[in-house]
C-alpha cells in the first residue's frame, strides 16, 4: 500500500497552499508538521502548529520543496474557492475582528499584513507549481523557465561541469525594476541579464540558503533556489 494516498487530498492542499501564502513554511518543515488519522475517509489530515506567519518575508518563495501535495486540480478548486472568498464583502471585516481579538496590545498591523497577504496569493495563483516544471525531464532548463509566470525577479543557481553559475530571470513587466545584492550593489537587466559565475563563499551561501538579495519595489527578501546539475544539453539532471 502507498502510504503517500492517505495524505493526498484536497484539504491538506489547501492547508499547505495557505501556509505557504501566509510565508509560514515552519510549520511544514523538520518535525513540526503534525497529523490526525481519520478512520472513517482513511486518510491523514493537517493540524495548525507553529506557524510563524510572515516569518522570512520573502516575495518569490512558497514553501516549494516542502508542499508534497501538488496536484493541478487541487488548485484550480483552491484558487475559484479563495477567489470566492475575497468578493465577499465581509470577509477582510471578519478576518480583521478576528486578528483583532487575538492581541494583547492593539495595533494597527493588520492592513500591512492584509496587502502582503494579497500580494503573495496573486503571484501563487499565477504561477506554475515550480516543483512540477522543474521536474518535467523532457524539458531545457529555459523552456522550464518560460512555463513559469514570473512577477518578480527569479534567482536561482545551477552547476554545470564543477562550476556555479548564478542567474536571473527577470519579469516581463513595463517598469525598470531593480534589486540590490548583499555588496549593496544595484542589479537590473541592463548590468545582469545573464548568467555568472560565482566562486568560494558565495557558492557556499547559496548551497546553505543563505545568498539573499532586497528587492526594493515590495520590499522583500529573495532568496536564491538551487535547479541542480545541467548537463552538456542543458537538461537538468
Amino acid at each position: 500500500m502507498n502510504n503517500k494516498s492517505l495524505f493526498n487530498n484536497y484539504y491538506n492542499y489547501k492547508f499547505q497552499a495557505l501556509i505557504s501564502i501566509l510565508d509560514g513554511c515552519h510549520a511544514l518543515s523538520g518535525n513540526d508538521p503534525i497529523f490526525y488519522y481519520d478512520v472513517i475517509s482513511n486518510n491523514f489530515y493537517h493540524i495548525y502548529y507553529d506557524g510563524m506567519f510572515f516569518n522570512q518575508n520573502n516575495l518569490s518563495y512558497f514553501c516549494d520543496e516542502l508542499r508534497f501535495i501538488i496536484d493541478p486540480k487541487f488548485k484550480k478548486k483552491f484558487v475559484n474557492e479563495f477567489n470566492e472568498k475575497l468578493s465577499q464583502n465581509d470577509y477582510k471585516k471578519k478576518l480583521k475582528n478576528a486578528y483583532n481579538s487575538k492581541l494583547i496590545t492593539k495595533n494597527n498591523s493588520f492592513e500591512y499584513y492584509w496587502k502582503i497577504l494579497l500580494k503573495r496569493y496573486e503571484i501563487f495563483k499565477n504561477q506554475k507549481e515550480v516543483k512540477r516544471v522543474i521536474a518535467d525531464k523532457s524539458l531545457f532548463l529555459e523552456d522550464k523557465l518560460k512555463k513559469i509566470s514570473f512577477f518578480y525577479p527569479f534567482i536561482y543557481s545551477y552547476s554545470k561541469k564543477n562550476k556555479f553559475y548564478l542567474c536571473v530571470k527577470w519579469p516581463n513587466i513595463d517598469e525598470e525594476i531593480f534589486i540590490v545584492n548583499e555588496d549593496k550593489q544595484i542589479l537590473n537587466q541592463k548590468n545582469f541579464n545573464n548568467c555568472q559565475r560565482v566562486r568560494g563563499n558565495k557558492v557556499k551561501k547559496i548551497i546553505l540558503g543563505n545568498l539573499e538579495f532586497y528587492y526594493p519595489k515590495e520590499k522583500m527578501k529573495i532568496y536564491t533556489s538551487i535547479i541542480g546539475n545541467l548537463n552538456d544539453e542543458n537538461y537538468i539532471q
